[in-house]
């Protein structure tokens, strides 16, 4: 399948979110204004052997796709938040993506900044929220292939900046070394 964009793909975005635990949320748009949400404890990759576990989550807004800020304490999520890979996706095969959701394996075709080539959705239950995001064989599968965070301390500075966080945030000293008092 080639790379280029075509009329009726999906935006899509993958962000890496440091709230009570570091995680990576995936947003996939499907009902207007509402998009799809899952995360997952580990980042993605294009392994085909490795297949994460993503849980369903909220529904979000789509306003809320591409944004990268830290979310305020006090409020759901509160840390910093930044893209970690975006682009489209279409949907694989002659089924809707609403039908496949339906039935519990999704498959898509991805052209992210990071992300390419065939990815499966796939519930494996109980319950609605136990899903798995797997890589399928292609031209794009790597084993090896690692990408870096991109929520480093620069970048965490940089949404302080962008956010007019007070220096006294919480996220201002995320990667410091616990300092011993004497």
């Amino acid at each position: 399948m080639s790379q280029n964009i075509h009329f009726g793909d999906y935006p899509f975005a993958i962000k890496e979110h440091l709230a009570s635990w570091l995680h990576w949320d995936w947003r996939l748009p499907i009902f207007g204004q509402r998009v799809l949400s899952f995360a997952s404890k580990f980042p993605p990759n294009l392994d085909p052997t490795r297949p994460l576990k993503i849980d369903r989550t909220n529904d979000h807004d789509r306003k809320y796709m591409f944004n990268e800020w830290i979310i305020p304490s006090g409020r759901p999520g509160s840390g910093p938040t930044a893209i970690w890979d975006k682009g489209v996706f279409r949907v694989l095969g002659e089924k809707s993506m609403i039908h496949q959701l339906a039935h519990g394996n999704l498959r898509i075709y991805v052209i992210g900044d990071r992300l390419k080539g065939n990815f499966s959705l796939k519930w494996i239950g109980p319950g609605e929220h136990n899903w798995l995001w797997i890589k399928e064989w292609d031209d794009y599968a790597d084993s090896l292939l690692k990408f870096p965070n991109v929520l480093t301390q620069e970048k965490i500075m940089e949404l302080e900046r962008k956010n007019h966080t007070p220096k006294g945030s919480r996220s201002l000293n995320l990667f410091n070394k616990p300092r011993m008092f004497f």
